[in-house]
């Protein structure tokens, strides 16, 4: 009846339409900003002190679905890619459950997403877009 997904790539939209109640997936940041394939590298890498976990129903664009709930967590200073994996992995399995009641108790509330100032994204990590260029003294 329903579908949950974390960590993918983009389904067919036969598969997400499949179930009665959809498909809804946990993303490691609160969208609209950091939509994309590395949400945490990119809170790292940008000085973020704040970030968290959203829900959301799955459409047809990359993270764009149809809010349904999010968890801010803090990003503490001496924070690496792996440590607030972490914290997320912890908070997201607790909101996946919420969620899960939530669509359970019916009928969920959502809340579309809205394109507010300037979003940053969460490009796939490569070589290009994180190399830094040391200078020699």
């Amino acid at each position: 009846n329903l579908q949950v997904v974390v960590a993918f790539r983009m389904l067919p939209e036969a598969v997400w339409k499949m179930p009665e109640f959809g498909t809804f997936n946990l993303h490691a940041s609160l969208l609209p900003q950091y939509r994309g394939a590395a949400p945490i590298n990119w809170a790292i890498i940008n000085g973020e002190t704040e970030t968290g976990v959203s829900t959301f129903f799955i459409d047809e664009k990359i993270d764009t679905g149809e809010m349904i709930l999010q968890e801010k967590v803090s990003i503490d200073r001496d924070e690496d890619a792996g440590s607030l994996h972490d914290k997320l992995m912890t908070t997201g399995a607790s909101l996946v459950l919420k969620t899960l009641k939530a669509i359970e108790e019916g009928p969920v509330k959502t809340t579309p997403q809205k394109d507010v100032g300037e979003l940053k994204t969460a490009h796939k990590l490569t070589r290009e877009n994180t190399r830094i260029d040391w200078e020699q003294p």
